[in-house]
């Protein structure tokens, strides 16, 4: 097997239509760069050269060596849980926040101790619920949102610290990828939440994601990012601080 091949890996759940990549698989679909997987069981698994990530609900390989997960994914999930929830459908609730489970797991593997340990935290707190509404037990529904909220603050915090870092690299693209995930998940833990605070963070979101995903023509500058990221940290202090409070 070509060893350059461009290699795609399957979604931990099928179906999942939010892709934040830089490149589209389809368009190597022909020739010697198709992407060339060996199926075992009802899975398959890639075949790449370097490290493949342990534990991503979904990542792709563009180049050898070089891959990064789909970014909106864990918010996406957490949103279709609760939706599931309203209608009363538990099941389906569980299995959307053991999505969000993968994810937490994915950035714990990748995390400096700390912020690990904080993630662990909230990934044990949803796998508690997801086990509870799996067995038909009752969960109140302000519990729930609590555990959202405090679980997309800590992977939020993840997001920002990637960002800061693959900016110290000048690694602009890396940076606005993970700004816009932060960005993201602070809007949604403060919907969970119900904490009132500015439109920077929509602002911010909007900015790496004009059109409701990740897109490769937005024009990234160094001193807006450091900026966006300076704010992004005051508005996840802020909702922390609140949390805590309860």
């Amino acid at each position: 097997m070509n060893k350059n091949s461009v290699a795609v890996a399957t979604l931990l759940v099928a179906g999942m239509a939010s892709m934040a990549f830089a490149d589209d698989p389809k368009k190597k679909a022909d020739g010697k760069d198709q992407p060339k997987t060996v199926a075992k069981g009802d899975k398959a698994k890639a075949i790449v050269k370097g490290e493949k990530p342990k534990a991503s609900p979904g990542w792709v390989i563009i180049e050898e060596d070089w891959s990064y997960p789909f970014l909106d994914d864990f918010s996406t999930a957490l949103h279709n849980a609760r939706r599931h929830y309203r209608e009363k459908e538990e099941k389906s609730a569980s299995a959307e926040i053991d999505k969000a489970i993968a994810w937490l797991g994915y950035a714990q593997e990748r995390a400096e101790k700390s912020t690990a340990e904080d993630l662990s935290t909230v990934r044990l707190d949803l796998m508690d619920y997801s086990a509870a509404l799996k067995s038909g037990k009752p969960v109140l529904a302000r519990k729930l949102d609590n555990a959202f909220a405090h679980a997309s603050v800590v992977l939020a915090k993840w997001h920002h610290f990637k960002s800061s870092k693959a900016l110290d690299e000048s690694d602009l693209k890396t940076a606005g990828r993970h700004l816009m995930a932060a960005a993201d998940l602070l809007r949604n833990a403060a919907q969970s939440a119900n904490f009132e605070y500015g439109t920077a963070a929509y602002d911010i979101y909007d900015n790496y994601a004009p059109y409701g995903y990740w897109d490769d023509e937005v024009v990234l500058v160094k001193g807006k990012l450091e900026a966006n990221l300076s704010t992004i940290k005051g508005e996840l202090e802020k909702l922390t601080a609140k949390l805590k409070k309860g």
